[in-house]
């Protein structure tokens, strides 16, 4: 059984369409990235299921419990045993960090709530800033705090809404790795939404994307990535290069050699993306057997942990095509230099051709 189910979910604002027709299944322990650009419905799903906007349509259930069903009256949201953290953290200023937390035990005994208030702080390292005022904390505290007051309860499923976007780009890194390893060990069921397609594929177990109310495609962070449903998909989690092609014989013959198409007719107009980190520039022809694609570098730009190289490859009867490479480490050659070119064929994905 799901610990977190969806089924059917449609939801309007006035005449505008934010989700259509989603269903959606988490299991136990699971965290799940739901990512997509912004406007396309992800903080509306998450609201749906904390009971903060009335449920028009489908149903949503918390393992064998039903928490609202459109047409009928929901569970109340204090009492769906759900976790939330918001973009801005939502701490009350007038408490201190304890009493922030301590919040939401408000029907426990008083040192029964302190003790659990004092533990959940424990578990993300600020015990010794329990009395402190909540503006004193830096941006990755105040975000564990509020990471705190949503476990101290121990709710059935967390959501997380853009949890880590208001911090800057060092401390994220070290904020989310952190909230990674603390909701792994808390054991609890986790919804993220966040917009960012390098923290969706980092943070999860698996990823939703979501465009214009919509699920484009379900799966694990490797599959996203390496086994797109579609152009939208495989631009969402990083650039391609664009070539255009024909399908003849279960292949379609590119600049950058030939790649495999078995479900498209022969004739059919399409595009074949290419992630850059599928080109190798070759200072050398490594087999002499096989006849080298020559690129001319146009540009080489470092990255940090890597580079990126923009290049050339003549095609017969047109202009050049313009490509990227990207290459690990610092690899920076001189404009005008000359590399083999190959191809991993396992990061090209061939799709219908927009234009047609």
């Amino acid at each position: 059984m799901s610990a977190l189910r969806l089924s059917g979910i449609r939801h309007l604002y006035d005449s505008t369409l934010a989700v259509d027709g989603v269903d959606l299944a988490l299991a136990a322990g699971e965290l799940l990235s739901l990512v997509g650009p912004s406007g396309c419905g992800k903080s509306t799903l998450l609201r749906l299921i904390a009971g903060l906007e009335p449920l028009q349509a489908g149903e949503i259930s918390i393992g064998e419990q039903v928490l609202e069903r459109a047409g009928a009256a929901g569970v109340p949201p204090e009492a769906r045993g759900v976790g939330m953290v918001f973009q801005d953290y939502a701490l009350f200023p007038h408490l201190t960090v304890l009493q922030n937390v301590a919040f939401g035990l408000d029907r426990l005994p008083v040192q029964q709530r302190r003790a659990k208030a004092l533990a959940a702080l424990a578990q993300v390292g600020l015990e010794s800033l329990a009395e402190a005022n909540p503006s004193r904390l830096s941006g990755g505290q105040q975000q564990r705090v509020a990471l705190a007051r949503a476990l101290a309860p121990g709710p059935r499923v967390m959501l997380l809404d853009e949890p880590f976007s208001g911090l800057d780009t060092r401390l994220r890194r070290q904020v989310r790795d952190e909230t990674l390893h603390l909701l792994k060990d808390s054991g609890v069921t986790t919804l993220l939404v966040t917009h960012d397609p390098d923290e969706a594929l980092f943070m999860a177990d698996r990823v939703a994307l979501m465009r214009a109310g919509r699920l484009v495609q379900t799966g694990s962070p490797a599959e996203l990535y390496y086994r797109p449903n579609g152009p939208f998909a495989a631009e969402f989690f990083g650039e391609v290069n664009r070539i255009a092609g024909r399908a003849l014989g279960g292949r379609v013959a590119t600049a950058l050699g030939e790649v495999a198409a078995e479900s498209w007719p022969d004739g059919a107009e399409v595009e074949v993306l290419v992630r850059p980190e599928a080109i190798t520039l070759l200072r050398q022809v490594e087999d002499d057997a096989a006849p080298a694609l020559i690129g001319r570098v146009l540009a080489a730009r470092l990255l940090g942990r890597s580079s990126l190289v923009h290049f050339e490859l003549a095609v017969a009867g047109g202009n050049a095509l313009h490509l990227h490479a990207r290459v690990p480490g610092r690899f920076l050659p001189r404009a005008d230099e000359r590399f083999a070119v190959r191809l991993d064929s396992s990061q090209a994905f061939v799709f219908a051709r927009r234009d047609t």
